[in-house]
């Protein structure tokens, strides 16, 4: 029997028993086979989710690993790709060409640096050059509100609201 054929059983059980139309002793040895079911049921699939989630975690813990080989790896080659640069400046080469690579010298380029980031928004605003600025929307610190409010204080724009059931499995 299926989860939610269980279900459809106590509703059907619950119209009988609305009826008025029951033997005691059926409706007690029914209940207790469909209780005995739903416990069944709702045991394995939380084996199932608790297999699932190791799982899930299993597979974020190795993810971890790999983006942290990745990025040593990546450091590893921009630092070489820094070492081959620093050699080919300091011996004059703009170019070395072989059978598996060609490496290039490029001409360096222009780069902004922000050394007074006010100064910056002043000029910004004062000539219309908004465009120069990017602002970002503040972002509510939920956590912190929250222990506020449970705390009793009042912050407008803010309430505590009932969340949904957690289902726990250990």
């Amino acid at each position: 029997m299926k989860l939610y054929e269980i279900g459809e059983k106590y509703l059907a059980l619950q119209r009988m028993l609305e009826d008025g139309d029951y033997d005691a002793d059926a409706i007690n040895d029914t209940l207790e086979a469909i209780e005995t079911a739903a416990e069944d049921k709702i045991d394995n699939i939380a084996c199932l989710i608790k297999s699932m989630e190791s799982e899930a975690n299993a597979i974020q813990s190795e993810i971890k690993k790999l983006e942290a080989r990745a990025k040593a790896k990546n450091n590893s080659a921009e630092r070489l790709k820094n070492y081959a640069k620093d050699q080919m400046a300091l011996l004059g080469l703009e170019k070395v060409e072989t059978a598996r690579n060609v490496v290039r010298l490029g001409a360096a380029r222009d780069r902004v640096a922000i050394d007074d980031l006010d100064a910056l928004i002043h000029y910004a605003e004062s000539s219309g050059e908004n465009d120069l600025i990017t602002y970002s929307a503040p972002e509510p610190r939920k956590k912190l509100i929250a222990a506020k409010l449970k705390n009793g204080e009042t912050i407008p724009g803010a309430k505590l609201e009932k969340g949904d059931p957690t289902l726990t499995i250990r």
